[in-house]
């Protein structure tokens, strides 16, 4: 009796220790936000690769996309391009001054303040227009055009600014700066010969960024897209067993630019190598999602495939290429957004509806074989034949 008395109470300790080392484990594995699982899609495979589509009648072409399969990490690198933001502004103004006879062309004026003040960098919220005095050389040490209005209009296309770098958040706050093209204005007219006096004016334009407001987070999506034969149909049928051969091409890799393009919004040096560049890619998404990545060049490839259909029944053949895309997201998967910035949005994937910062293309392909019986026309079997 004493020894049955305990393990019955040992083997009440185990299971309650059981239990509590299972809510301790929920509660851990909740609390981790390093992987996201956006709403509506299925826990990812062993491989993380979704499930290729299905037909379920012959004479109907199954979607030409899979589902999506997502997985999304906090993001070790940042560094979007951003079409507009909300700064705090030192915008400065200098001239320099020119006569007819081309006398100081190089004389330049000392840097006169215009504005100071937070506001975007364009549109209906920014900078307000405003009068400014420019220093200037020569006979004309202080002018104040009294009609000239300026305002901001060539925020630079390439700005970016660096938000994560290494794991590391906002290290400093961002600062864009530079300089307008001159503007010419007229000082004085006479009849006939037209402008004899003029200044040419300098605008100086530095913003300081804010801290971004939340953590950016990187998504990646996989996909199976397919891919449409010579004849450009998505699906070739065969009756009975007869033999097919069907080609078609397709591309694989990463477009060059959109390889440079996310390797600056990782924080890469504008302007570096190529294989500089690469390894940007390659390091920042190999440590974001723990799994390696090679970055390959972007090539069309070509196939010819002879392949057979079986006696008595229907079979169709579809082209299936795997595409896998990155982008900057929140914790919920949404495009990432911050309330003092607008950030390019980058490539439009037409197919998908949506806007992704890089893509890479045939990491996998192969063909599904659909077999239907010829009566029913119900699906007998699937094979998915790989491609070499």
């Amino acid at each position: 009796m004493n020894t049955d008395n305990r393990l019955a109470r040992c083997l009440r300790r185990g299971i309650l220790l059981n239990i509590v080392c299972g809510l301790v484990a929920l509660t851990f594995s909740c609390g981790d936000d390093n992987t996201v699982a956006p709403p509506g899609n299925e826990p990812p495979p062993n491989n993380d690769i979704p499930a290729v589509p299905t037909m379920t009648d012959p004479d109907t072409d199954p979607p030409t996309r899979s589902n999506t399969l997502s997985v999304i990490r906090k993001a070790s690198d940042y560094a979007p391009l951003v079409d507009r933001a909300y700064c705090s502004w030192v915008v400065k103004g200098r001239g320099r001054y020119e006569t007819a006879s081309g006398g100081w062309i190089d004389c330049y004026g000392s840097w006169k303040e215009l504005y100071t003040g937070d506001a975007w960098s364009d549109g209906s919220d920014a900078i307000p227009d405003f009068h400014g005095c420019f220093g200037a050389c020569g006979l004309v040490t202080n002018y104040c055009p009294s009609s000239w209005e300026l305002s901001i209009d060539d925020w630079p296309s390439d700005t970016r600014f660096v938000f994560m770098k290494d794991d590391v958040k906002d290290p400093m706050p961002n600062t864009v700066e530079w300089n307008s093209p001159e503007a010419n204005i007229c000082r004085e007219n006479i009849p006939i010969l037209g402008c004899i006096s003029r200044v040419h004016i300098t605008i100086n334009y530095k913003g300081t960024g804010q801290p971004i407001a939340k953590t950016p987070y990187m998504r990646r999506d996989r996909l199976w897209v397919a891919t449409p034969w010579e004849s450009g149909a998505i699906v070739e049928r065969t009756t009975g067993n007869e033999s097919i051969t069907l080609t078609s091409t397709y591309t694989t890799g990463c477009a060059r630019t959109e390889t440079e393009s996310f390797a600056w919004s990782l924080g890469a040096s504008v302007g570096a190598e190529y294989k500089g560049v690469k390894a940007q890619v390659e390091g920042s998404i190999t440590k974001t999602f723990e799994t390696s990545f090679t970055v390959m060049e972007q090539e069309e490839k070509s196939i010819a495939k002879t392949l057979q259909g079986e006696a008595n029944k229907r079979t169709c053949f579809v082209l299936w290429v795997l595409v896998e895309q990155y982008s900057f997201v929140d914790q919920a998967g949404k495009p990432f957004t911050d309330p003092n910035y607008a950030f390019d949005p980058g490539f439009y994937d037409a197919g998908g509806d949506k806007y992704y910062a890089f893509q890479v293309s045939g990491m996998q392909y192969e063909i599904g074989k659909y077999v239907f019986d010829l009566t029913t026309n119900e699906l007998v079997s699937t094979e998915f034949i790989p491609v070499r």
